[in-house]
């Protein structure tokens, strides 16, 4: 069972009290349902809020809820998130934070990164600077293992071991060739 722990100085908080009761309602929702994750990004339809809630969810509702929250098809993000519940310190969850970043599709991520209403830089929001350091990694090994995957299809001096002896890709085509009886 997941735990959220919500401060009761939230009742005092400007950006807070200034919401319209809905947008609390909604608020509260969002930081405390079961699809919650230690990323803060994750997936959840207005079906499924109205289900659980009983309110419809408009766009102004969820216009009130920036920066705080923000919204892409059926995807929301939780920028504080970790601000009072620190999961992530175990090395367990930073391995779960990673693999929930990596499930994540790429548009969602884009457009995260490129919305402009959050308060701080992008580049300089914690969770933010994890996902883009996360995804240019994944891009990097993948980009790794292309380049090793094309260096080895134009390589024909690769050792194999045929016995003791070490010989290159052309030479255990040929041996290959004979022991099968092949005619190039």
């Amino acid at each position: 069972m997941k735990t959220r722990i919500v401060h009761t100085k939230v009742w005092r908080d400007e950006w807070f009290v200034n919401l319209s009761q809905e947008a609390k309602f909604l608020w509260l929702y969002l930081i405390t349902n079961d699809k919650i994750n230690i990323s803060g990004i994750y997936e959840i339809t207005d079906r499924e809020i109205k289900f659980d809630t009983g309110m419809e969810i408009t766009e102004s509702i969820k216009e009130e809820l920036k920066p705080k929250a923000l919204f892409f098809k059926n995807w929301v993000f939780i920028p504080n998130v970790d601000k009072y519940n620190k999961y992530r310190n175990a090395p367990t969850n930073q391995k779960a934070f990673e693999t929930e970043i990596n499930n994540i599709p790429e548009d969602v991520i884009e457009h995260i990164l490129s919305d402009t209403s959050m308060y701080t830089s992008i580049y300089t929001h914690p969770i933010l600077q994890e996902i883009i350091n996360n995804k240019s990694g994944i891009r990097n090994k993948e980009q790794e293992t292309l380049n090793k995957e094309s260096e080895l299809g134009e390589n024909t001096d690769l050792p194999f071991d045929w016995g003791e002896e070490k010989i290159n890709l052309e030479e255990a085509r040929k041996r290959l060739s004979e022991k099968l009886n092949w005619k190039n």
